[in-house]
C-alpha cells in the first residue's frame, strides 16, 4: 500500500524551518522592546515624581533638596490640559536628559524673555511625554511654571506640523 499524503518538495522544508526561526526571533525582540519601553517609562515616572516634589519644594521657599543633577538643573513644569500634558522640565544638557523630563535646549530663549524658546522631548519612549503634540489645535494653551511660581501661558497660533 502506497503512502497517498503528497510530500512537500524537499526545498521547501528548510524554508519551514526558517520562517519559524524568524517567528520566534521576533517574539523574542517584541518581548524584549516590551521590557525596555516598561523600564525606560517607570525611569521617566519616578523621576518626574522626584521633580515635582522639589517643584513644591522650590515653590515653598524651601531650597533644593534632591541631589540628582534633574532637580538642580529643574526649571519648571510645562502643561497642556488639552492634550492631557504634564510634565517637569530642565535644561537640556546632553540627550540622556530626556530619560527623565523634557528639556529647554540651552541656546534658546530662556521662558519669559524675548526671542524663541526651544523645548525637547521624546514622542515615543521614556514616557513618551510628546506623544500627543499633534493633537493641539489653534487656540490650546500652554502654561509653564517656573520654579519662583512664575506661570507663563501661551496659546497655539499655527497648526503643528508634526
Amino acid at each position: 500500500m502506497e503512502n497517498t499524503r503528497a510530500r512537500k518538495p524537499l526545498f521547501l522544508q528548510p524554508l519551514s524551518i526558517l520562517s519559524a526561526a524568524f517567528i520566534l526571533v521576533g517574539a523574542i525582540l517584541y518581548f524584549q522592546g516590551e521590557n525596555e519601553k516598561n523600564a525606560q517609562n517607570s525611569t521617566f515616572e519616578s523621576s518626574q515624581s522626584a521633580m515635582k516634589e522639589a517643584l513644591d519644594v522650590f515653590q515653598n521657599g524651601g531650597n533644593e533638596t534632591g541631589s540628582g543633577t534633574d532637580v538642580k538643573r529643574l526649571l519648571g513644569l510645562l502643561e497642556a490640559p488639552s492634550i492631557g500634558l504634564s510634565v517637569m522640565m530642565v535644561d537640556y544638557k546632553t540627550y540622556s536628559d530626556l530619560e527623565t523630563a523634557v528639556g529647554r535646549m540651552q541656546n534658546s530663549a530662556p521662558f519669559g524673555s524675548s526671542g524663541s524658546t526651544v523645548v525637547v522631548g521624546h514622542r515615543t519612549g521614556f514616557g513618551q511625554p510628546f506623544f500627543d503634540l499633534d493633537r493641539l489645535r489653534v487656540g490650546a494653551t500652554i502654561s509653564v511654571t517656573l520654579k519662583d511660581t512664575t506661570v507663563l501661558n501661551y496659546v497655539v497660533r499655527e497648526p503643528l506640523g508634526v
